[in-house]
């Protein structure tokens, strides 16, 4: 990787690649690159193939490297990281690997062998997902956990509850740094709309990940009795279950509309001009989803999970997790009155505003990165993959 820039360089793997094309960790990398290079680093992310037609070698500032990946749920990102972490450790050798997610949590001694301070940021309880089956579960549970806590000086929560579990159940204070949100309100685009005959307005939205713990089910079944002729836009997919999809839209009644995944302007288009945003979630971190949805004045109905609470606080409507009954109600009383909607709108983005910014993220993960960094000995990474020596020492403290 040839640069002149003696930026230190952070590697970022566990995600798909840029530009995002898949979820909440992928748009948080996106962000932060900028952001972060205002801070003086650089950035790398580690690309799977499979998920880009064309192999770009640079993407809004970060540089991309493709390593091959298998397409299997279980195997695929545990093959990509084993992957990449070599390909660091022998090949660009960054200042810091930052992975994502808890499962790459077992990568982190073999950071630690390769001399490359790493950090592990990690969203919600993966045993908890109906994605994954036993052995799957097991695995997140029963040893990548254990491992993220005893290494816990590389460990971030994305949310409060998380960090709370770790000092509830291992005695250990977990950094926790929040995802920032986005203003999308100012990038409507009527073709979009026009493309998929909706009215600005006058339609619900859902983002995300089609897979059974996202509520999408319940959705549907709150759906068909919300009196209205507005649609049900729901934007995403599930490459790996094509079955569940199947069962969702068997279970859709005709106003409900599955548009697949949507990203960039698109997207940015449909939450702009959507009356309410719909997470019914039953299993979390903070969802990147729904605090772009705030901080861009959509009206969100939300589902009462802990992690939901404390990103939407009291600036969203929510119902009992799983409760059909309970989120159709809340979602016929937005849609029959449309001072009610402005009001939770404008809640929404005052809170967003508040608690939700790239620019705080990136100063917390700058302050850790360079602890880790200068920490971790005299040699000093670069972007372009020399090494210098460096005198520095000393840590910074990040705040949670």
């Amino acid at each position: 990787i040839d640069s002149p820039s003696e930026q230190p360089l952070v590697a970022h793997v566990g995600i798909r690649g840029i530009p995002a094309n898949y979820g909440g960790s992928e748009e948080a990398v996106q962000a932060l690159i900028p952001h972060l290079a205002q801070r003086g680093f650089a950035t790398l992310v580690y690309c799977r193939p499979s998920r880009y037609r064309e192999r770009q070698r640079e993407y809004g500032g970060g540089r991309l490297v493709y390593l091959p990946s298998p397409r299997s749920k279980n195997f695929e990102t545990i093959v990509h990281s084993f992957l990449a972490t070599l390909h660091a450790g022998l090949i660009t050798r960054p200042a810091v690997i930052h992975y994502h997610g808890r499962g790459n949590a077992v990568f982190l001694p073999l950071a630690t062998l390769l001399r490359i301070p790493a950090v592990l940021w990690v969203d919600g309880f993966e045993w908890e997902r109906a994605k994954w089956g036993k052995v799957a579960r097991f695995f997140h549970r029963r040893i990548a956990d254990p491992i993220a806590a005893v290494l816990h000086r590389s460990l971030v929560a994305d949310a409060p509850t998380i960090a709370e579990y770790y000092r509830s159940r291992y005695g250990k204070t977990v950094a926790c740094i929040r995802y920032g949100a986005r203003d999308v309100s100012g990038e409507r685009d009527g073709e979009v709309l026009r493309r998929l005959e909706l009215d600005p307005d006058k339609y619900c939205l859902f983002v995300g990940r089609l897979t059974p713990e996202k509520e999408v089910h319940v959705l549907l079944e709150a759906y068909r009795l919300v009196r209205t002729d507005w649609p049900l836009v729901i934007v995403g997919d599930n490459p790996y279950d094509a079955r569940y999809v199947a069962r969702l839209q068997e279970a859709a009644d005709p106003r409900v509309r599955f548009v697949g995944p949507q990203f960039g302007p698109a997207y940015r288009a449909l939450l702009a001009d959507a009356a309410v945003s719909i997470h019914p979630s039953r299993v979390e971190g903070t969802s990147p989803a729904l605090i772009t949805a705030l901080a861009s004045g959509r009206a969100a109905v939300v589902s009462d999970i802990p992690e939901n609470r404390q990103a939407a606080h009291d600036a969203a409507v929510f119902f009992p997790v799983g409760d059909a009954a309970g989120l159709a109600a809340a979602l016929q009383e937005l849609i029959d009155d449309p001072q009610l909607r402005a009001n939770w709108a404008e809640r929404g983005k005052c809170l967003a505003a508040e608690r939700f910014s790239w620019e705080v993220s990136a100063d917390q993960f700058a302050a850790l990165y360079r602890s880790l960094w200068r920490a971790g000995g005299t040699r000093k990474p670069t972007r372009g993959g020399r090494a210098t020596n460096t005198g520095e020492e000393g840590s910074e403290s990040v705040n949670s």
